[in-house]
């Protein structure tokens, strides 16, 4: 097996970093319309095809499924074939369906085209390859790479929103998601490709290695060991916990913003504002999680996000709708802390499986938009839906007490 030895004469810019930006930008591509600014195509969606916000979500919670599906395979195959072919491929299938979004003529077609398309593309674009390459990449600052890695979600719905709500009235939603799906297939898609390269050389400085290892590569880790950690089954449960709200206010706040008397471009800076708040959590918590392991950051994470959802259910003017919008946001640092606590349970060697298989589980959160959107159609108000998610992120909180920080022997091949 080869080694990488100390690379002790180097310490200038690591590449590594060029990959965490690859994979920044493969998520903002990939994600960017699609999850972040779905909520501002509703309005629009529901009016012209006559279907309510509860029918039109459920594109959302079936896209979830897929994921299941996908997910384990997409960790799987990161860590057997070239990562720069899954994610660039990935990309290019978004494209394809950001076109074909554009063609819809009837509400069923765009939820068909997120419940059974959109899937792999996310898949083998997004969190589970990237996160796999970068732990290949770093062992220092291991936690601060994966938080910046983790922006992508966050740094789309920072940038997309405001975007979106300006293009809109010029071109429709129609022509944004064809121009949207060209930009990715034309440009994104070849940028990745290309600067993407599977693991470090010795050459590569020595930001990646504290001391003479072996080189990482995968394990054949088998689903019943992933399952029998109890460490798997609470981060999981915590995920689920903290992502349902997060994922529930994600797809009705631009409803519930309007129900309250705002525009939609009071909603897109919403969204920013809880996109801006994500990719400081994502980048504080990393650093946390480097500090003091993983399971502080997660009942913190847990806090916060109770807190914010229960004034979103009571907030009626823009200063609390902005202060819940930035607490709900800080939910988003539980991605970081998923790949964190993923690395120090089962290693670089098999993160890409046991990552896989972790992220099978990201259905359990959209579940719940659909949901909230039910619920306020026949209660009237946010209020009842908003504090249930409260109560849900705060047990979650709970369970992640129980969370063993103490570190497992490595796999062995």
């Amino acid at each position: 097996m080869t080694t990488i030895a100390p690379a002790t004469s180097r310490r200038g810019y690591y590449y590594g970093w060029n990959i965490v930006a690859a994979c920044v930008l493969s998520q903002v591509a990939g994600m960017g319309v699609t999850l972040n600014c779905y909520s501002l195509f509703l309005p629009g969606w529901s009016s012209e095809f006559s279907a309510p916000i509860s029918h039109l979500s459920l594109g959302m919670a079936i896209f979830a499924f897929g994921c299941a599906v996908f997910a384990p395979l997409a960790g799987f195959m990161a860590d057997k074939y070239p990562v720069r072919r899954l994610m660039a491929g990935g990309l290019v299938g978004i494209a394809l369906l950001q076109i074909a979004v554009s063609f819809a003529t009837a509400s069923w077609q765009i939820v068909a085209i997120y419940a059974f398309l959109l899937p792999a593309g996310v898949s083998f674009s997004a969190a589970v390859p990237a996160q796999a390459l970068v732990s290949r990449w770093f062992v220092r600052k291991r936690g601060l790479a994966m938080g910046v890695c983790a922006f992508g979600l966050a740094l789309a719905g920072v940038i997309f929103p405001p975007i979106i709500t300006a293009l809109l009235p010029q071109f429709g939603w129609r022509g944004v998601w064809w121009m949207y799906g060209a930009l990715i297939g034309l440009v994104v898609a070849p940028v990745v490709y290309f600067t993407l390269r599977e693991r470090p050389t010795a050459a590569d400085g020595f930001d990646y290695v504290a001391e003479e290892i072996e080189a990482p590569e995968a394990v054949k880790l088998p689903l019943r060991t992933i399952f029998s950690r109890p460490n798997f089954w609470i981060v999981v449960a915590v995920f689920a916990a903290i992502g349902s709200t997060s994922s529930a206010v994600t797809v009705n706040l631009a409803p519930l913003v309007r129900e309250r008397g705002f525009s939609l471009q009071m909603a897109g800076l919403l969204i920013s504002t809880g996109s801006i708040a994500a990719m400081a959590s994502k980048l504080l918590f990393g650093m946390l999680a480097d500090r003091l392991g993983n399971r502080i950051p997660l009942v913190l994470l847990a806090a916060v996000t109770a807190l914010g959802s229960a004034l979103l259910g009571v907030a009626h003017n823009q200063a609390a709708l902005f202060c819940a919008a930035a607490l709900i946001g800080v939910a988003g640092g539980v991605w970081t802390i998923l790949a964190s606590a993923t690395a120090a349970e089962f290693g670089s060697r098999a993160f890409g499986r046991a990552y896989g298989v972790i992220s099978g589980f990201t259905p359990i959160p959209p579940m719940i938009a659909p949901l909230v959107a039910l619920a306020h159609e026949r209660t009237g108000d946010y209020v009842m839906p908003m504090t249930t998610l409260a109560v849900m992120a705060a047990a979650g909180g709970g369970v992640a007490l129980l969370l063993n920080e103490k570190r497992h022997e490595p796999f062995k091949t």
